[in-house]
């Protein structure tokens, strides 16, 4: 019988790396890289599908492993190869400085990619999950999470089911946006909470914790929506591209019943 595995990563400082600026191409096609040193099997397909991208950057090394980028790695072999023929595809019809990097990152390191122990990534202090092969533990659905301020969750007497809606369709129409209004082309994760149940699941979090998580989420280009009351967020739904390990384990966020 084959176990479930959890590989770590150790990360020296998160407050630095949530607030320095990717773009969501940068940010998967890093995922995708570091998802690769996991699954020996998705590295040998992720180099085939890179070999004839174009170079429109430039020859520089861009490959330095970004352990940051564990918050978008996939659940499991077949996110990962779905979400690279996304990517592909977007590099390849639409040039932009967007594409273009992660199109220069996926090159560069087909060139010049070695094998890596995932042991010698433990390099810091602060632990990051990484799912990546967690055989089994993982079914191919994609719920949207949820978060709603802990003062709305508590209070029985508050409907929010509005500001819920309005939060998980902003996703959702953002994503249309990207996707230039064509639903067979949203990214996967999107394209299947889309097409099948539309679940959500439910947490809580402080004031506080909110903010820092749309930063987070900011700082990699994810698709979110924050609905507000004055100035304070009170619902934020996220793309169901971000890994639900990661947000569990490093997001100070409850569950709530769903």
């Amino acid at each position: 019988m084959i176990k479930d595995k959890i590989k770590i990563i150790q990360h020296p400082n998160i407050n630095k790396i949530i607030h320095r600026q990717f773009s969501y191409g940068e940010s998967i096609a890093n995922s995708l890289i570091l998802y690769s040193i996991f699954d020996r099997k998705f590295l040998g397909k992720l180099k085939e599908r890179v070999i004839n991208l174009p170079d429109k950057i430039n020859k520089k090394r861009l490959t330095n492993i970004r352990e940051e980028s564990a918050i978008l790695l996939p659940l499991n072999y077949k996110a990962a190869l779905r979400r690279t023929d996304w990517l592909i595809s977007k590099i390849n019809h639409h040039s932009n400085p967007e594409t273009a990097l992660a199109s220069t990152i996926l090159k560069s390191w087909s060139r010049e990619q070695t094998l890596v122990d995932p042991k010698q990534l433990i390099v810091g202090i602060i632990q990051v999950a990484i799912p990546g092969i967690t055989l089994g533990k993982f079914n191919d659905k994609f719920p949207m999470t949820v978060i709603i301020r802990k003062d709305l969750a508590g209070d029985p007497d508050l409907n929010i089911s509005h500001q819920i809606s309005k939060a998980s369709l902003g996703v959702l129409a953002k994503a249309l946006d990207l996707a230039s209004g064509n639903a067979k082309k949203l990214e996967p994760e999107i394209a299947d909470w889309f097409f099948d149940a539309k679940k959500l699941l439910f947490y809580s979090a402080e004031e506080n914790e909110l903010t820092n998580i749309v930063l987070e989420l900011h700082s990699h280009g994810i698709t979110h929506t924050a609905i507000r009351d004055n100035e304070n967020i009170s619902v934020l739904a996220i793309s169901p591209a971000v890994n639900r390990v990661y947000q569990s384990k490093f997001w100070k966020i409850e569950p709530l019943e769903n």
